[in-house]
């Protein structure tokens, strides 16, 4: 390392300037046979407040913008693709098989646009080949272009800190060897191609589409290490991305939580914003009716049960920052459960209900749960939704 040292920024002039001042005090103070500790103490103290003062007036280092803890790191920047890049793949798709989903979607009523969220964008595989792989770039800019408001992605956290959308942890690229996500870093992962010829995309990378094509998401936190804190973080270093995103969600509550408290967590640190519960995009806890007997999941899950003490479950999460849940779709919810929907709907921000692949899934479904309060219906857009066979 060089000897000589350049002064680029502010705040080290005012760092620079304390620690002469220490000098001359040190001087004073060995020619008064004080002890030396002093010394130790007002450099440390000069260090400090050259800190704070090089904040407190805006200043930059050369370096990237990042905010740390731990191992993880948010970076504000993405490696984003132009919306002409996408465009010829979703004219094709919606000249396809998803044609019909853009006249389709102008017969909904806006009040249930706005509060139906398109399970990863594509997921029921009736729409043939043409359709884009699910939970990509691509997937979720042709169902914006279609009409549909709110897209649901699922996200994890890679060894460098970055957020990316991947259902599981282990991405198929063609190869013989899987890649994991959690075990690579963000430029490993951007260079790899997926079965269809798409590629892995960041967080911030899909949220910049959805402000550019007046989409939403609704963001669901993949069990791995650190996700919940990586994406509160990512709205603090990119405040503007959180307009693009609707919702947070996790079946696993810690999770949840560790965004929850990273949301509202107070700094004295300028490079940080206060965010207060309710200032980014909402926190809601996917439940279970009953338990899956998927061992990734069981552990965390939380069960919902209608019949039973459910207030006191919810209190107890909405107390840890939670605003609102995410039940499990049962054909009960609109039936014998549907004084206990409208009163759980009225002691939450939100209640979503979402459902798996193959069950009741219709329009006339969706706008049931939304009179009984219900704020959010995933939805996997099959051909009977709209009242086809």
């Amino acid at each position: 390392m060089a000897s000589t040292f350049k002064v680029d920024s502010m705040m080290d002039c005012v760092s620079i300037l304390l620690r002469v001042a220490c000098i001359v005090v040190l001087c004073q103070a060995l020619r008064d046979q004080q002890s030396g500790f002093i010394f130790v103490f007002l450099v440390v103290a000069a260090s400090l407040v050259g800190k704070a003062v090089g904040l407190a007036m805006g200043c930059k280092s050369d370096e990237p913008h990042m905010i740390e803890e731990g191992l993880l790191l948010v970076h504000p920047e993405s490696q984003t693709r132009s919306e002409s890049e996408l465009a010829p793949l979703a004219e094709d798709c919606l000249s396809g098989e998803a044609a019909p989903l853009q006249g389709w979607m102008t017969t909904v009523p806006s009040g249930l646009q706005e509060r139906l969220v398109a399970h990863r964008g594509f997921h029921c595989p009736w729409f043939g080949e043409l359709r884009p792989l699910e939970g990509t770039l691509a997937a979720y800019t042709v169902a914006w272009r279609a009409g549909v408001k709110l897209c649901e992605c699922d996200v994890r956290v890679t060894s460098d800190g970055h957020v990316v959308l991947a259902h599981d942890d282990t991405l198929h690229t063609g190869s013989e060897t899987p890649v994991s996500v959690a075990s690579s870093t963000l430029e490993e992962l951007q260079v790899l191609t997926l079965l269809n010829g798409e590629k892995v995309a960041s967080l911030a990378e899909v949220l910049e589409f959805a402000l550019q094509l007046d989409g939403k998401m609704v963001v669901e936190l993949k069990p791995c290490a650190g996700v919940g804190r990586a994406v509160a973080r990512l709205f603090r270093a990119r405040p503007e991305l959180k307009t693009a995103c609707e919702i947070v969600m996790a079946f696993g509550l810690e999770d949840l939580c560790a965004y929850a408290e990273e949301r509202r967590r107070a700094s004295t640190d300028s490079q940080e914003v206060l965010l207060q519960q309710g200032s980014g995009p909402m926190a809601m806890l996917l439940t279970v009716a009953r338990s899956s007997g998927d061992a990734e999941y069981m552990d965390a899950e939380q069960i919902l049960d209608l019949n039973g003490d459910w207030e006191k479950a919810v209190e107890g999460w909405q107390a840890r920052g939670v605003d609102g849940v995410y039940m499990e779709w049962t054909e009960e919810l609109t039936g014998a459960d549907a004084p206990q929907v409208q009163k759980i709907s009225q002691q939450c921000a939100a209640v979503g209900v979402w459902q798996y692949l193959g069950q009741t899934d219709h329009r006339d479904e969706a706008q049931d749960l939304l009179a009984l309060g219900v704020s959010y219906v995933n939805t996997d857009l099959p051909r009977g939704f709209f009242g086809e066979v």
